[in-house]
């Protein structure tokens, strides 16, 4: 008999909700490092989804070097490959459901190791150090971080057809 738990489901990618856990907070800590506003909960569920899939991520670190506005439309053709604009948005709509399971479990396992912190606000932030990891889904996240917070969100966000 065959049991579905979410290490079988994730362990193409990622072995463990701590890892996970990890990524999320490096996020977290680039974001906040490079934006006047802190990192909110519900963007986690955007940009996991964008470190899990290989050809994404691989995009991500090859394209660090680049201005972080530059390559948001890259990432969404990439994340939306063969979709027409329209569908845009469903497209990352599936993905973010796809991977939201594997998100909050990591989010949760990074509240209880104490490497992210939320407020009322939905805001986060990491309350630890965090000590350097040469793994590509850490410099992903850590590019990823840089590039929310310093790329034109909003130009990302009207792209998808969400009304803010």
């Amino acid at each position: 008999m065959e049991t579905s738990n979410i290490y079988s489901k994730y362990c193409n990618d990622m072995q463990n909700p701590a890892l996970g856990a990890y990524i999320l907070s490096t996020f977290v800590k680039s974001y906040n490092d490079k934006s006047q506003k802190k990192a909110n909960i519900f963007i986690l569920f955007l940009i996991m989804p964008m470190i899990m899939r290989e050809s994404i991520r691989k995009l991500i670190v090859t394209n660090s070097y680049r201005k972080p506005h530059k390559i948001l439309a890259g990432l969404i053709k990439a994340l939306c490959a063969g979709a027409d604009n329209d569908k845009v948005f469903g497209i990352l709509h599936d993905n973010i459901i796809n991977y939201r399971e594997y998100t909050m479990t990591s989010f949760i396992f990074a509240l209880r190791l104490g490497i992210l912190k939320i407020n009322s606000d939905a805001e986060l932030e990491v309350p630890v150090e965090l000590h350097s990891n040469p793994s590509v889904f850490v410099c992903a996240a850590n590019v990823l971080g840089k590039m929310f917070a310093t790329g034109d969100l909003s130009n990302f966000i009207s792209y998808t057809g969400i009304q803010v």
